[in-house]
């Protein structure tokens, strides 16, 4: 359960199927982990940054003819599903196979040399450290069975620990131990000059993807709280198109749907950022500013202002980050410190009650719902205590109308809070 106002979080989902992918080759032990179906395909026509990468941005007859084939290559996945044995439909591992092994070397085909390498190596730096256990590059690498035997173990070994036996993940002190642990594994694993190799093999960094050590990970992610205090434009972006507030703003469709297409620009601006610049908040705030601004024009001015409401009340102490509620208060630096405190304070705690780690305390909804509405009715009074009396009264009204903040979050155990 969390809020889900970033885009980012798809990278961890496609962390866990690797995961899954792997225990599954382990079960059945006959084979190493393989790519997606028409992984190569598909990355082809992700975005704008890759193409241009990869030297095919604006060469419209090999994109369209990159688009047919990917149109042929989900028809062989949907016959290969319905043809199948129940036991390739459950592990769909082999199908993958067999359809890589069929497109693939047409795609090489449509490429230059170079373009196809380059768009390998942007494939296998998105797998990290996984990509130890991807088949071509275990035999480039010339990984051993015992090698590849050891790498597979510390990477089941991690994922099962980070989401334990229940599904849930552990909390961010004893990632960091596990995930230590599993780079202390392969680093001992992996040769000197397999490592050396493997750089080579994966080129010119696309992404900031880390193989063997935590330095260039993310260490906002272990106090950011779940209402962000820094992506505002990113939060009205996700905000909008969650269907309470769809219902609370009486959005169309058509908005919907230019809501919708600002998120692959976006993409494609953040991936081509340079990794210093990912990490630069400067960037990132001017960055979704912009988009913001997008959300803005496609909205009507009421439907706007109650989008801003909403946010602000889902925020919480986050939301005195904002230039503009800033503005409008007249904030001075010593409240935005103390806005800025009490938002990672609210965070780490709602993160605790949120995720309880007593299996019978996290399955308990009406206690977590408890702990949660507590810690907003604290945070709320640490608020007021900070604002002055003027202050909290304008903002009381800024604020508009209360919104139902339970609508926003998952509470089902089921769902992954």
């Amino acid at each position: 359960m969390r809020f889900k106002f970033t885009l980012l979080w798809c990278l961890a989902i496609s962390a866990t199927c690797s995961w899954s992918a792997n225990v599954c080759a382990q079960v059945r032990g006959t084979r190493q982990r393989i790519l997606q179906p028409g992984g190569l395909i598909n990355l082809a026509l992700r975005s704008k940054a890759i193409q241009q990468d990869v030297g095919i941005y604006g060469d419209a007859g090999i994109l369209d003819e990159i688009q047919k084939l990917r149109e042929v290559m989900i028809a062989d996945y949907q016959e290969e599903s319905r043809t199948a044995s129940k036991e390739d439909r459950d592990d769909s591992d082999f199908i993958t196979a067999r359809i890589n092994a069929k497109r693939n070397p047409q795609l090489e085909k449509l490429l230059k040399p170079e373009q196809f390498q380059r768009l390998k190596q942007i494939q296998w730096q998105e797998l990290g450290n996984s990509v130890l256990l991807e088949a071509e590059m275990a035999q480039l690498l010339e990984i051993t069975s015992e090698q590849q035997a050891k790498i597979l173990a510390a990477h089941n070994e991690f994922y099962k620990g980070l989401y334990g036996n229940n599904g849930r993940q552990v909390d961010s002190a004893t990632a960091d131990v596990l995930r230590a642990a599993w780079y202390k594994q392969l680093k001992e694993t992996v040769t000197a000059g397999q490592q050396a190799k493997l750089k080579e093999l994966l080129g010119k960094p696309f992404r900031s993807v880390p193989l063997f050590t935590d330095e260039q990970r993310r260490t906002a992610t272990d106090t950011r709280p779940y209402r962000g205090i820094q992506r505002r434009h990113e939060d009205l972006m996700s905000l909008v198109l969650k269907k309470p507030v769809i219902k609370e703003l009486n959005v169309s469709a058509d908005q919907v749907m230019q809501v919708r297409k600002l998120l692959t620009p976006l993409r494609d601006e953040l991936s081509s950022l340079p990794p210093e610049k990912r990490r630069d908040e400067q960037v990132i705030t001017k960055l979704y500013a912009g988009y913001g601004f997008e959300v803005k024009g496609i909205l009507q001015p009421d439907q706007f202002t109650r989008l801003q409401q909403i946010r602000w009340q889902a925020e919480g102490s986050g939301a005195f980050a904002d230039p503009d509620l800033i503005k409008l208060l007249d904030l001075d630096e010593a409240q935005h410190s103390q806005f800025t405190i009490l938002n990672l304070e609210t965070g780490r705690n709602l993160s605790t009650k949120m995720n309880p780690q007593d299996p019978q305390e996290f399955a308990d909804e009406i206690k977590v719902r408890k702990g949660v509405h507590e810690e907003w009715a604290a945070e709320q009074a640490k608020i007021k205590e900070i604002l002055s009396e003027e202050q909290w009264e304008k903002f009381d009204k800024l604020k508009g109308k209360p919104f139902d903040l339970d609508q926003l979050i998952n509470w089902s155990p089921s769902g992954g809070r």
